[in-house]
């Protein structure tokens, strides 16, 4: 198992936005991915045969472990997820820590 750092492409306001369809990261179920987030951080997906992704939350309430997010994404489909609050997702060194069920390609975009 491998951690991959994973940069965030900033969303644009100009008439060529941004394109999410290129050069987007393949990711697989054995790997740990770290994606720098600033709380405007949000996380397209989409996997030919469908995977479950899920975003750790590192921190605790009154002691208490937070419950790690994880949200599916349907065969075929491309699924939005985020944005993330630094108080709740934030690794101390700044990103979140992600990892996929199955393969996906995964396109981080900052908004």
């Amino acid at each position: 198992m491998a951690n991959q750092t994973v940069q965030p492409n900033d969303a644009r306001r100009s008439s060529n936005g941004l394109n999410v369809t290129d050069g987007g990261t393949v990711v697989n179920s054995s790997d740990t991915y770290f994606i720098p987030n600033n709380g405007r951080v949000v996380l397209l997906v989409t996997s030919t045969p469908g995977c479950t992704v899920t975003v750790q939350t590192p921190g605790t309430v009154d002691g208490l472990a937070v419950t790690d997010l994880t949200a599916s994404v349907g065969a075929t489909k491309q699924q939005a997820i985020g944005p993330f609050p630094t108080t709740i997702y934030n690794q101390a060194d700044g990103t979140i820590q992600v990892t996929f069920s199955a393969a996906a390609t995964l396109y981080p975009v900052r908004v």
